[in-house]
């Protein structure tokens, strides 16, 4: 199950003068689990190609204003397979 957190609150102020409430999302990008806590050069290619799972997760908030946090284990993995990493695509 999903850990997720939210807040809500309604304030009424009748001055004409207020303080904006800011608000903060944070969006991460994820996949699904490895048994090896690694994942291999083929998953790793099928996630961030052209329709894959990574793609889809990054299109899905590109020019947004929101943070990305992104799963250690997607950044071991690319750093542990080096060259055998799949090549960088290209933005388009």
């Amino acid at each position: 199950m999903p850990l997720t957190e939210d807040h809500s609150s309604v304030v009424y102020y009748p001055n004409d003068s207020f303080q904006a409430t800011k608000l903060a999302m944070a969006v991460p990008l994820t996949v699904p689990e490895s048994t090896s806590g690694l994942i291999s050069s083929d998953a790793l290619a099928s996630y961030t190609s052209e329709n894959g799972l990574l793609t889809q997760e990054l299109q899905a908030v590109r020019g947004k204003n929101v943070a990305i946090g992104i799963d250690p284990m997607i950044l071991a993995s690319i750093r542990i397979l080096g060259n055998v990493a799949p090549p960088r695509r290209s933005s388009g």
